[in-house]
């Protein structure tokens, strides 16, 4: 009897173990995402008081710390066509209000994409004749490189 207890005991403890890593990776990775678009829209909001040397210095510096090789690879041959005319990460609409970023950004577990998560964000235009806000969506994996967590692959 004692040794059945001592089985299910350690097969709870195993469980709940596991629930809490689990936890904590997502917690991770979220916290991660969070960190990387509230520093990567800082940039891009700030982009005309840099010299144009700085502000790439400062995009490519994020992209090293936040991104994977595969996904850094890609975002090169997307900068050779399109310089930074075309952010895959933002899907262009970085520089964004921060107070209003802080506010609305919203990150989530993608459960029908492995490793998946969705970022939104309030972006609002600013046009002149209908000034107007709208949900931008980014969804995203991530993976786990040389012990970080790295954004792999957006769309």
């Amino acid at each position: 009897m004692k040794l059945i207890i001592y089985f299910i005991t350690t097969l709870v403890l195993m469980i709940n173990t596991a629930c809490v890593h689990s936890q904590s990776k997502d917690e991770q990775i979220i916290s991660m995402l969070k960190e990387f678009y509230i520093a990567y829209n800082a940039v891009w909001e700030n982009a005309t008081s840099y010299e144009p040397e700085e502000f790439e210095e400062k995009v490519f510096s994020l992209h090293q710390k936040y991104c994977s090789n595969k996904l850094r690879s890609r975002i090169k041959k997307l900068y050779r066509t399109y310089k930074l005319e075309h952010d895959l990460l933002t899907n262009d609409f970085g520089g964004t209000d921060p107070e209003k970023l802080k506010e609305s950004l919203s990150i989530i577990r993608d459960t029908t994409n492995k490793n998946g998560y969705i970022i939104s964000y309030i972006i609002e235009f600013e046009a002149p004749e209908i000034p107007r806000e709208e949900e931008n969506i980014i969804r995203l994996t991530v993976v786990n490189e040389g012990g970080d967590y790295k954004i792999d692959e957006v769309w």
